[in-house]
């Protein structure tokens, strides 16, 4: 028996497929509640360490099983929202709701599955270490796996602020992989087949990361306290969320909606720039009584508003009428004049699109009749639009175009500086759920990769303002109506970094050692690499 094998069965009694299926399913949950409760974060840290010690020494289809296990765990406690939304807006209920969120959770569990299969094939007799391998694979299929509500693993550490700072690098890929390096780092401790030298690179990855996290952290609180500051004005409605054509509330029109009477009192409190969230249809970009309402009253206030509405065009094609619809952001600034629209880019898959199947005829119908009024086909926007009010630039994000960490960099212009990051969303769907607090914890990672102070307002709150060192200065309550007012430190002269100028590069690292990777397992790699081995008898 040699040392390393007595190191593990010191630790580890013999693993049966119960225990490994175990193993499996608590690492699933340890990220699971990372993801539901930000002050468990640390879980986050070490829930990849059951799967690899379940999937040590085991088949390609037991990997597959083992990581389709981990993910029921992970799925089931991070997204069991899912209930609520399937509720909501299908009136599912009981055995029926369940089915259909099991579908779902089956579905995304596919991610981890692919994970474990993936670097169980390729660590084998490669020639790369699993410290390179392994943070590789995770961060690939943490990015890349096409899913309906992505989230990477960093995005469970919005209050471990310290290990956030260097993604203003690496974007939260690069989290991603450091995490994943701290499990398969304990792993092989436990194994006992380290070495002093690979220990001791990876050591100092950790120290640099942290040590630039706790540097970094504080030299930009003390850089923001020398800051000049902007009052924003966030409006709350928490509306009631429906498909249906919203009725007028009794005092108020459609010129003269709830959200601008709540404008006019956080004005009076001293507010520069109001946010109002993605919510009810508002018809001001189609109506031009509405529209003219608005930039009177905007004028009037000496405000800048920046909401969400719907925007409908239409066009002749070959004699046929055509209607386009868009979700689109809008902002009057001061002096009463209307800039150009954003329109939405990252549509919400089966809610504002059909992926894939929108030219087949029958299995549109089969989507639309499953999804009903829910589903509403809009265009897609064509590219980033920069709102500007005095020296600020503001860009605007609908909804969960938040989440995507390359599409927000690219959103971000080359020279940044004044920058703030403008979000709408609306996630009354997920009923009282913890999906909110998910979706604007983003937002601290958001800020940092751009180095930007980030705004998200939404509808039934939390709305949240974020500073470029992911300190959260302000969450209003959720589930209830208001107005909040907000002193956001900015400056004219910050804004930007080398992950928001250049998103693509730790993407492109990840993709060059997987291809490379992968080329190693082809015939002719093994081939060359035995012909290699062989005496040379010349």
């Amino acid at each position: 028996m040699t040392a390393a094998s007595k190191n593990w069965q010191t630790f580890l009694p013999p693993l049966n497929f119960w225990l490994r299926t175990l193993l499996a399913l608590v690492g699933g949950l340890l990220l699971g509640l990372s993801h539901i409760n930000s002050d468990l974060f640390i879980l986050a840290w070490v829930a990849l360490l059951p799967l690899l010690i379940a999937i040590k020494g085991t088949t390609l289809k037991e990997s597959y099983f083992l990581g389709f296990v981990f993910g029921l765990g992970l799925y089931t406690v991070g997204a069991f929202w899912i209930v609520d939304f399937l509720y909501l807006f299908k009136s599912y209920a009981g055995a029926k709701n369940y089915i259909f969120s099991s579908l779902f959770w089956i579905y995304c569990s596919q991610m981890p599955a692919c994970l474990a299969l993936t670097y169980q094939w390729l660590s084998r007799n490669s020639p790369i270490p699993n410290v390179v391998l392994f943070p590789t694979v995770t961060a690939f299929y943490f990015a890349c796996f096409p899913v309906l509500f992505s989230a990477q693993l960093g995005e469970t550490q919005s209050q471990f602020t310290t290990a956030l700072q260097a993604i203003e690098f690496t974007g939260v890929y690069g989290l991603d992989m450091i995490m994943a390096l701290f499990s398969i780092t304990l792993f092989n401790l436990l194994k006992g087949e380290h070495n002093k030298q690979q220990l001791a690179i990876t050591g100092s990855v950790f120290v640099i990361w942290f040590g630039y996290g706790a540097y970094s952290k504080q030299a930009w609180e003390e850089t923001m306290a020398t800051w000049n500051t902007t009052a924003v004005g966030f409006v709350q409605p928490n509306e009631i969320p429906t498909i249906q054509a919203n009725d007028i509330i009794t005092g108020y029109s459609r010129t003269y909606p709830p959200e601008l009477d709540m404008t006019e009192r956080l004005v009076e409190a001293g507010a520069e720039l109001i946010v109002w969230p993605e919510a009810k249809y508002k018809d001001y970009i189609n109506n031009e009584l509405v529209k003219k309402a608005y930039l009177h009253n905007i004028r009037q206030l000496n405000v800048d508003l920046i909401f969400q509405d719907m925007e409908t065009q239409q066009s002749s094609t070959h004699g046929k009428l055509i209607t386009q619809k868009y979700n689109a952001a809008v902002m009057i600034d001061k002096y009463g004049k209307q800039q150009p629209l954003y329109r939405k880019q990252k549509r919400v898959a089966f809610g504002e699109y059909v992926p894939l199947v929108s030219d087949i005829p029958a299995l549109r119908m089969w989507v639309e009749d499953f999804f009903g009024n829910f589903l509403n086909e809009i265009g897609k926007g064509s590219g980033p639009v920069i709102f500007t009010a005095a020296e600020k630039k503001l860009i605007p994000l609908i909804c969960y175009e938040t989440m995507f960490p390359e599409f927000v960099a690219n959103a971000v212009p080359q020279d940044a500086r004044g920058s703030i990051l403008v979000g709408l969303s609306s996630n009354g769907w997920f009923g009282k759920s913890v999906q909110p607090y998910q979706h604007v914890y983003s937002a601290s990672l958001r800020a940092i990769e751009n180095r930007t102070p980030m705004i998200h307002a939404l509808n039934n709150g939390p709305s949240v303002a974020v500073l470029p060192n992911g300190r959260f200065l302000f969450m209003s309550p959720y589930h209830q109506a208001g107005g909040y007012l907000v002193d956001l430190p900015y400056s004219e002269h910050s804004g930007g970094s080398l992950f928001s100028r250049h998103p693509w590069i730790t993407l492109s690292i990840i993709y060059g050692i997987l291809l490379f990777a992968i080329l190693m397992k082809l015939p002719i790699a093994r081939l060359l690499k035995s012909n290699a081995l062989k005496p040379n008898n010349n």
